[in-house]
Order: structure tokens, then C-alpha cells, then sequence
């Protein structure tokens, strides 16, 4: 076990508190008894502890000074709340570990290659990829200082590992370093001669309940081939019908092919549905075609429950799972498609799934959600909403000064900035902004400017609402991509590579992989939890700060269907600055007015006078 020898202990010991009792608040005492230190360190070290209390302060419970109770405040995001800079939350961060090694709560300040047995050092020496090195500095001395071997590491190790980190030293988030060490572990070792030890396997956050599709029966697979091509209206079965009445009156199929990422998820929810019937008790080889999920129906009524149980089990009771689920709804309206469409059971036989549907369903989502209504009020905030407009062009700037020395990390800070611009100036969705290619989508129109981006170009096709966009590119967006496209693309996109933001190979980047990059500056910069999603929003909610009322603008800039979704979504928002343009005409009116206000005035005290 780490230890930490300081003469604060016998200090401790003469005072009325324990080291383990200590509160942000009762550790003042403490250390203005510190003679030993200087005074200005003294000083330095109360105020931290005085503004850490004022972060702590909407706390009904004290905090205790520990590394896990302390943690949550210094590396959140309060700080901005309370306007500190980030230079001093790191040296309020500094003064509380100081503290805690003193009190002996935190481990010991010191190299880490000294604290390391001699089968560790040599385990170190072969890593030469500084990146990895501080990646293991922890657990190399966390092994070395609790006697394992490097031969004998395994996930319990790391287990262990992650909680010392937690309770003794005061970093962000120790089970995500625990996570990195585990796969920089695995790089490490494949690298050592005649290791033997193996490949550790990171554990995953859920675990996973379906078969694979590999597990069915080969009719089932089939069964399921057909109802893809269903979707997509790729079967010339139903295209080229030999009879014509089936045709023409009984639709099996849907009428437009379902989009790529619908037939995706429908797939998925096939295999979700596949597992629950499992779970009843179906064996796996009894499942032979998309028919067995719904009939007889019975065993729709098994699969929704135990979608249903699921819910209940993560939100405590069956009327809050119903409204923060949409998992038994989705399950149980794709079992009415295969009872009415596929698999064509009789109709008594589908109205029951269909009724079971409706009650498991969802209340259909009219407007914002509170939770993003509450986060787009804090975006909008003036103060906030600054920030987000100029973003783009700041992280340009540090992406500028760190090319020299880390351009793989100015890379990362441009193409942040290239998306934020992006969804600022033309709020697509995410997926036709992880969709734009540099050879379809970005068009250069301007005979003037042939290398300039003009156009941003989205066909119908792409679109969700089947909808076009065509957008002109403003001349500062234009220059911040050509900056994006020429100096800090190369660095991260692979060869023929055609996607503005490149994934792997020739692929875009993912929703996951692209949705983190955004939301990290956001609240890194501003202290605010924003999802891709919710910048639409602000592009909606900012133009109507200056055109309350027009909707119809927000619906084809969003591209909306309905206008009725624009109004469900924003109505209410621009509430206070259509009536900041109501009292502006008041005012405007009352200054153009006022000169003939005065003089019926003064002709109504004259006529006054008169008459007494």
C-alpha cells in the first residue's frame, strides 16, 4: 500500500478530527497549523480549500476530503459554472494533492521508475513509445509496490488497480485509465520475446444478450434475407406479381424502400426478438423463419414481455418504463410488420399484436424533450451562446499553435472545428454531415473562385425526409474548410479516402466517433453536455431570436416535413424576444409620438384651467 510520510500526522493526532473525518470544511484548522510551511504556500492552500467549498456548497451533505468525494468537483465542469479559469482549477487540483499527501490520502509524489522492482524495470525498458510509457507509470507502480509479477498480471490485477486509483490519487477518471492501461498492456506484451501470457480482453460495459445470425438455422437466415429485400423493395416477387388482385390489393411490402439505417436497426431487432424467444425456453434450432416469432401468438406475447421486464428493471416500475423505454414499442410494431406483411397471419391473429403494440408503445414525442429543452436554454444564455458562435475559430487557433509540435493532435482540434462550423452554418444531421464526400456533396460553383466551396449539394435520396438541400457556402466557412482540407486532413485520412471527415479505410467516420469530437469542445470550453442533435436546435432557436414567428423558414432550413414539428419543437422559445419586438415597437412609437402626446397635453390642462 501507498503511504505518504509527512509530519502532519502527529499535527493530525492533537486535533479533535481524523484524517479519515476530514471535510473541505474542517481541514482549515488543520492547515493553518502548518507552521512548517511558508506563508504564502499556507495561503495559497486555504483558498483552494475556500473556493473548493464554495464549488461544493449546493451540497446538502459535507464532502469528505478524499480522493473519490473530491473528484467529481475538480474535474467536472463547475468550475465554469463559478467562472474559474482553467489555470486556476489546475493549481487548486495541485494544492489538493498536496493536501491529501499530507494527510496521508493521497500516494506519494515521486518518480515512478524509482518505485519499480527490478522485473518491472526491465518489463518497462522495452517500451520505447513514450505515449505508452505514461499510459503504465500507475500500474508499473502499483505491481511493483503490491509484489505482482509482470507474468501474473490478469483482469483481476487491473480490477484491483482501478480501485487503489480511485480511493489514492486524484485524477479524473480512474476507471478509464484503468481501461487504457488494460489495452496498453496488450500492446506491450505482444511486443516482449517469449511472452506467453496471452491477449487480456477488456470487459465490456454490457453484456451482450442476442445470437448471431450465424447461430440460426439456415432457413431462418434465408427468411431473414427475404425480409431485407422486403424492406429495401429489392424482391421481383412483389415487384413483377403474376396476380394482379394480390397486387393490387393486398400491399405485403411497404410502399418506398426503407433507408439503409432502418433496415439495419430492423435486422438488429429481429436477432433481440430471437434472443427473448430463446429466453422463454424456444430451443435455437426450432426457429426456422420469421413466422416462429409471431405465431403462434403467443410467442409475440413472450418476446414483448420480456422487453417489458427489461424496462421495468432499469427504470423501477412499469408507468416510468413505459415512458423512458421506446425498446417494447419498437419490438412489438416489428412484430406486427411480420404478422401483417411477412409472415400474413389471419387477421384476428394480427389484431391482437396490434393491440399489444399500441399498448406498449411509447407516447409519441410532440416537441423537445425536457432534458434538451433545459440544455438549450443553457446554450443560448449570452454568455454561452458567444462561445459556441466563435468555437470553430478557436480551436482553428490551437489547432494552429500545436501543429509545430503535436500535428497529430491539431489535426484532431481542426477537424472539430471544420464539424462545429459545419453544423453552425448548415445544421444537417449527423448522418449527411458524416456523409459528405469531397467529390459529390462539396460543390464549387463560383466561376470566380473555382477552388472555393460554394455549395454544400444533398440529393432527395439522402435525405430523411426525402427532402434536397442545397446550401451556399459563406466565404469564412469556405476558408476555414480549405484551411481543414489542405494543411490537417492528410495528416488522418487514409489513401483515396473520399469522405470530408475520414474514418477507416475508405469509410466515414462513425456517429460515435464523430459525435464525441463535438460534444468534447462544447464542454470542455463552455461547461455544457451538448449533443450533435441539439445544435440544429440552436440554429433553429437562433433564428428566430431575430425572427420570431418564422417557422416556415426554420421547417425548410431544417428540413422538416411538417410544420407542425418546427412549431412543436421551438414554440415557446422565441416567446421572449417576440416580446422584446413588442416593446421595442412600443418604445419606437412612444418616441415618435411624443411631441403631439405633449401638446394634447397642455391643451387639455389649458382647457381645465378655463372651465375652473
Amino acid at each position: 500500500m501507498f503511504t505518504a510520510h509527512s509530519p502532519s500526522s502527529a499535527i493530525i493526532q492533537s486535533t479533535e478530527y481524523s484524517a479519515a473525518d476530514l471535510t473541505i470544511e474542517t481541514v482549515r484548522p488543520v492547515i493553518e497549523t502548518w507552521t512548517d510551511l511558508s506563508e504564502p504556500k499556507r495561503k495559497n492552500l486555504l483558498s483552494s480549500v475556500a473556493t473548493v467549498a464554495r464549488l461544493v456548497s449546493t451540497v446538502a451533505e459535507p464532502v469528505t476530503l478524499n480522493c473519490a468525494s473530491l473528484r467529481p468537483f475538480v474535474f467536472g465542469h463547475w468550475h465554469r459554472t463559478h467562472r474559474l479559469s482553467d489555470s486556476r482549477i489546475a493549481n487548486i487540483r495541485a494544492d489538493l494533492r498536496f493536501i491529501l499527501r499530507r494527510l496521508e490520502l493521497h500516494a506519494r509524489h515521486i518518480p515512478w521508475r524509482e518505485t519499480l522492482t527490478p522485473e518491472w524495470q526491465e518489463v518497462m525498458a522495452t517500451c520505447t513509445d513514450e505515449y505508452r510509457l505514461m499510459r503504465l507509470c500507475w500500474f508499473s507502480r502499483f505491481a511493483s509496490e503490491t509484489a505482482v509479477h509482470p507474468r501474473d498480471v490478469n483482469l483481476e490485477t487491473f480490477a484491483r488497480f482501478e480501485t487503489w486509483l480511485t480511493s489514492t490519487v486524484l485524477n479524473k477518471n480512474p476507471r478509464d485509465t484503468a481501461r487504457k492501461a488494460i489495452a496498453t498492456w496488450n500492446l506491450l506484451t505482444r511486443d516482449l520475446p517469449g511472452w506467453t501470457g496471452g491477449k487480456l480482453v477488456l470487459p465490456g460495459i454490457r453484456q451482450p444478450y442476442t445470437r448471431p445470425l450465424a447461430d440460426y438455422a439456415p432457413e431462418f437466415q434465408a427468411d431473414v434475407a427475404v425480409f431485407a429485400r422486403h424492406l429495401a423493395c429489392d424482391d421481383p416477387d412483389l415487384l413483377f406479381s403474376d396476380d394482379v388482385l394480390d397486387y393490387v390489393e393486398c400491399d405485403h411490402g411497404p410502399r418506398r424502400a426503407a433507408r439503409p439505417a432502418t433496415i439495419r436497426l430492423r435486422l438488429f431487432q429481429i436477432l433481440q426478438a430471437g434472443a427473448a424467444l430463446l429466453h422463454s425456453g424456444r430451443p435455437i434450432e426450432s426457429i426456422l423463419s420469421l413466422r416462429d416469432l409471431v405465431d403462434p401468438p403467443e410467442n409475440a406475447r413472450a418476446i414483448i414481455t420480456f422487453f417489458r421486464e427489461r424496462a421495468r428493471e432499469r427504470h423501477g416500475n412499469a408507468a416510468q418504463a413505459s415512458r423512458a423505454s421506446a425498446q417494447p414499442g419498437a419490438i412489438a410494431e416489428l412484430l406486427r410488420q411480420i404478422a401483417a406483411f411477412h409472415a400474413q397471419l389471419p387477421p384476428k391473429d394480427v389484431a391482437r399484436i396490434t393491440a399489444w403494440a399500441k399498448k406498449v408503445a411509447r407516447p409519441r414525442q410532440t416537441g423537445m424533450t425536457a432534458q434538451n429543452r433545459q440544455r438549450l436554454r443553457a446554450l443560448i444564455q449570452p454568455r454561452n451562446r458567444a462561445m459556441v458562435l466563435h468555437l470553430p475559430g478557436e480551436l482553428l487557433r490551437q489547432a494552429d499553435e500545436a501543429f509545430e509540435k503535436r500535428p497529430f493532435l491539431a489535426a484532431g482540434l481542426a477537424l472539430r472545428a471544420a464539424a462545429l462550423e459545419i453544423l453552425l452554418i448548415c445544421p444537417l444531421r449527423i448522418s449527411n454531415l458524416l456523409g459528405l464526400r469531397l467529390d459529390q456533396h462539396l460543390q464549387r460553383m463560383n466561376p470566380d473562385r473555382p477552388k472555393r466551396i460554394s455549395h454544400f449539394i444533398i440529393p432527395e435520396h439522402e435525405g430523411k425526409n426525402e427532402l434536397p438541400l442545397e446550401w451556399p457556402v459563406p466565404r469564412e466557412t469556405s476558408d476555414l474548410l480549405a484551411r481543414f482540407l489542405t494543411v490537417y486532413r492528410p495528416l488522418i485520412t487514409p489513401p483515396g479516402n473520399p469522405y470530408l471527415f475520414p474514418g477507416k479505410d475508405l469509410r466515414p467516420r462513425s456517429v460515435s466517433g464523430m459525435a464525441r469530437p463535438i460534444q468534447l469542445p462544447i464542454k470542455s470550453e463552455v461547461g455544457i453536455d451538448v449533443n450533435p442533435h441539439l445544435l440544429r436546435a440552436f440554429a433553429g432557436w437562433n433564428y428566430l431570436k431575430s425572427h420570431p414567428g418564422h417557422y416556415e423558414t426554420v421547417r425548410r432550413v431544417l428540413n422538416h416535413k411538417s410544420i407542425e414539428t418546427t412549431i412543436n419543437f421551438y414554440c415557446g422559445l422565441e416567446a421572449e424576444f417576440a416580446a422584446e419586438h413588442f416593446d421595442a415597437t412600443v418604445l419606437r412609437d412612444r418616441k415618435a409620438t411624443k411631441s403631439l402626446a405633449a401638446g394634447a397635453f397642455r391643451r387639455n390642462r389649458t382647457r381645465g384651467h378655463k372651465n375652473q
